[in-house]
């Protein structure tokens, strides 16, 4: 028996909203605050509403086939709703806006994949669809991509890689400077007068975006003459987090692989009395919403995620153009965000 579809009306009575209201989130249009659209499209993918982007009618262009594929973690609602994850919402939110400019069907589909980053799952069915292009979205492995392609078969539609750097493959890449931001990120701390600093974060090994932050953070340390004070690396995200304390015990200050970590740490620091950042320095990376509610509101390194999306888009249209051009990888530039978590040393300030 096919699937009930979920309506409009349905979403709008779970979210607490109103039907227009919906209506606004669900197409990206202004009128709507930040925080109501997450509340929507949260509620939207957790009831596996679904809906198909038309964009461009009103100036008769022709509609183009694309699917969007999110990595998504085995365990926990994410698993089928990317607008449940902090930082992938605003990435779906950017595809989205300009998708909806460029006359885009936007076939949603995900890659749910285990502790080591393995596929569980390759939506195949998708993929073997008539498609003008697939927006791949996380940070891979090089063999997974491999079996994404393997299924487009050939001719393949193009493909761009959203949040992911091109590992030999020849595609088309939009990624938040990964290295550079975890650089800038211990360069700060450094400069702040900290020389034991740690590092806290996901296992490396199975995910190359943190493969680059664990660069960028040894490779500051190293122009600096220091070496890390503490490493902990966790798998499967970290559930748990044991041996935090360690790590503060080590350290003055730490760098962690994204916020997930970095508030870890704010309340492991509470749990052994330790005050931030008057003892304990702290910074993060991405940026999500949740690094502003933190106490103190933490200091990170912001991720355009909006642009990723955006950007991925504007890949693929230059891509379906002009599909001889040699591959295009597009860096963005994380920005330092300076709230309340880092303080420098005496003598730094």
């Amino acid at each position: 028996m096919a699937r009930r579809r979920v309506t409009l009306d349905e979403v709008a009575s779970a979210s607490n909203a109103s039907s227009a209201t919906v209506s606004l989130a669900l197409r990206n249009k202004p009128g709507v605050s930040r925080e109501t659209r997450e509340r929507i499209l949260a509620t939207a993918h957790a009831l596996g509403y679904q809906r198909t982007i038309r964009a461009g009618r009103e100036n008769g262009a022709a509609l183009r086939n694309v699917a969007l594929v999110f990595r998504t973690w085995s365990e926990g609602p994410e698993r089928s709703s990317p607008a449940l994850n902090p930082f992938y919402s605003w990435v779906l939110t950017g595809v989205q806006e300009a998708g909806n400019d460029a006359a885009m069907n936007l076939l949603l589909g995900t890659v749910p994949v285990d502790a080591t980053n393995h596929p569980l799952d390759i939506p195949t069915a998708m993929l073997k669809q008539s498609l003008d292009g697939v927006l791949l979205v996380g940070s891979h492995l090089r063999t997974t991509v491999d079996q994404v392609l393997e299924r487009l078969g050939h001719p393949a539609p193009p493909v761009v890689l959203v949040d992911a750097l091109d590992q030999g493959h020849g595609l088309d890449s939009v990624s938040g400077g990964n290295r550079g931001g975890a650089y800038q990120a211990t360069r700060y701390l450094i400069d702040a007068g900290h020389t034991r600093i740690g590092y806290v974060g996901p296992e490396s090994k199975w995910d190359p975006n943190f493969e680059q932050r664990v660069a960028g953070f040894r490779l500051a340390l190293a122009d600096h003459g220091l070496e890390p004070a503490a490493f902990r690396e966790y798998p499967d995200e970290g559930a748990g987090k044991t041996g935090l304390d360690s790590v503060l015990a080590k350290t003055t200050a730490s760098f962690c692989g994204n916020d997930d970590f970095a508030l870890a740490m704010l309340r492991e620091a509470v749990a052994q009395g330790i005050r931030i950042p008057e003892q304990h320095s702290v910074i993060g990376f991405d940026d999500t919403r949740h690094s502003r509610d933190a106490t103190p509101p933490l200091s990170t390194m912001a991720v355009d995620k909006l642009a990723l999306g955006r950007l991925a888009v504007q890949m693929l249209e230059y891509r379906i153009r002009w599909p001889e051009s040699a591959p295009v990888s597009v860096v963005t530039a994380p920005q330092l965000i300076e709230r309340g978590s880092v303080r420098a040393l005496a003598g730094n300030a």
